[in-house]
């Protein structure tokens, strides 16, 4: 019998683990891919984020989600491969943002099933993520929230150069 249920979870294993989507990105984008910013697939806009410390692309994804109106996605400087891609979206009361992330979170969780804590408010599935950012309210009374998707080890190799730009870390040799 021990042997029939070792069995029977073994074969199980690889089923459960085909269940899981791979984060690899979104909005048409994938974390890795190698993006240079054009008129086809940019909108020439670029923002520096105050997490990140470098400049970010806006575009327009072929399929845009109702519940975003702006696109951006961040670029390693040298190779210019995709380490983050952020949607945001504007709500008219900190309520209905709220409601409008855990919704995105419960469909996120559902379709990458990484670790998960509601309360911190990200997904992690190996070294990428999906994060949701508080909401924060504007001046006008509306208010912005975003949802990022990282590839952390990516965004782990970018770093300060001596003349204040950033370039990824040379790892010839080690």
């Amino acid at each position: 019998m021990k042997r029939i249920l070792t069995l029977l979870a073994t074969l199980a294993l690889p089923i459960s683990a085909f269940a899981i989507d791979p984060l690899d990105g979104a909005f048409g984008l994938r974390l890795g891919d190698v993006f240079t910013p054009n008129e086809t697939n940019s909108q020439g806009t670029v923002r520096t984020d105050e997490h990140a410390h470098l400049p970010a692309y806006r575009f327009q994804p072929q399929v845009p989600n109702r519940n975003f109106t702006e696109y951006w996605v961040y670029v390693t400087p040298t190779t210019h491969r995709i380490f983050r891609i952020v949607a945001v979206g504007h709500a008219n009361n900190t309520t209905l943002a709220e409601s409008q992330q855990d919704a995105i979170l419960a469909v996120a969780r559902d379709k990458y099933y990484g670790d998960f804590s509601i309360h911190d408010r990200w997904i992690f599935q190996g070294t990428r993520s999906v994060t949701v950012r508080p909401p924060t309210v504007l001046a006008d009374g509306s208010v912005l929230w975003q949802v990022a998707y990282t590839d952390h080890a990516l965004q782990g190799r970018i770093m300060m150069a001596n003349n204040g730009t950033y370039e990824e870390v040379d790892d010839s040799g080690l």
